[in-house]
């Protein structure tokens, strides 16, 4: 199934954890196939093949958020079904039917999901295998127990994970979780589905997690060119500084080279290159000369001026 209709792309789920969950559990038990073993247990149910070969029906309904990949997935099913004389007929409704079938008559036999997914913790699981969530007497247009599967140990598993804070001490909870929610297999976990995301390079700091990269957290995720201020922010500073060189100018200093890294700043700005634009505009006001080295300048010009006409007078006479 992963093989023909995914391309190995995937993983094969081993149960209600993916394989990149920090509480997932490597050691739970795998059901590897066994044609033998299966006509045997279906024999010894009280399930014997009729003439027809067939020993019973069952409907599946596709849901709405497993058909791209799950109906093909189905039909490789239906066909391994068929080898131990189950005869599997695959259901298509739009979401509202679906709905009403699966959530609110609780009318179905077997039901394919996609997108389980477990978010950053995995407590988020108990939301479809608490007994809690078994609402078919007050049902729900949504994910709940569908599969009305109750478990005291995995319930109490369950809140004691919410409540535990050691992280080495909730893996534990959660892998006997595992063990018993595989061994029991209230549902059954086919493909992780991979969501491949892709990012400019230019963004550090984005997260891998089992909810798949722009769906996880991005408290950490920063540009390399980016600033403390936004755009917005730095053209203001821009305007600020131009202003304050201005007024510099009015003052009598020289904002020659203030004016110059004034520029670099907004070329800087204008490449995106933000870091780089606040950091030269608060240089360049720093760059402006004050009046004083001016006023020492004209001075020393007047001095020579002053003692050259003193010469010309002195020699004349």
């Amino acid at each position: 199934m992963n093989e023909l209709v995914n391309y190995n792309l995937f993983n094969l789920a081993t149960g209600p954890l993916p394989s990149s969950s920090w509480a997932y559990n490597p050691d739970v038990e795998k059901y590897d196939q066994d044609l033998d073993k299966a006509e045997q247990l279906l024999d010894d149910a009280g399930y014997p093949r009729g003439t027809d070969g067939i020993r019973f029906s069952l409907e599946l309904i596709v849901g709405t958020t497993g058909r791209d990949k799950g109906l093909p997935e189905m039909e490789i099913l239906r066909s391994q079904l068929e080898e131990v004389g189950i005869k599997l007929e695959l259901k298509v409704y739009d979401e509202a039917t679906t709905t009403q079938l699966v959530a609110i008559e609780h009318n179905f036999d077997m039901y394919l999901i996609a997108g389980l997914s477990t978010a950053p913790d995995p407590n988020m699981i108990s939301g479809y295998l608490h007994s809690d969530r078994i609402l078919i007497d007050n049902p729900v247009p949504a994910l709940y127990n569908h599969m009305v599967f109750s478990n005291d140990r995995v319930d109490e598993l369950f809140e004691m994970g919410l409540i535990e804070t050691d992280v080495e001490e909730r893996k534990k909870i959660y892998h006997e979780l595992q063990d018993i929610i595989v061994d029991e297999l209230p549902c059954y976990y086919l493909i992780e589905d991979r969501y491949p995301h892709f990012f400019w390079e230019d963004f550090v700091g984005i997260p891998a997690g089992p909810y798949g990269g722009a769906r996880e957290r991005l408290d950490d995720v920063y540009w390399v060119h980016g600033s403390d201020l936004s755009p917005e922010g730095i053209q203001q500073l821009l305007t600020d500084v131009e202003n304050e060189i201005k007024e510099l100018e009015d003052k009598n200093y020289d904002v020659t080279a203030a004016e110059a890294k004034l520029t670099e700043a907004k070329t800087a700005y204008m490449n995106n290159d933000y870091s780089n634009a606040v950091q030269l505009a608060n240089e360049a006001v720093d760059l402006a000369e004050p009046p004083q080295t001016n006023y020492l300048m004209y001075g020393l010009i007047g001095i020579v001026i002053v003692a050259a006409i003193i010469i010309i007078v002195m020699r004349r006479r």
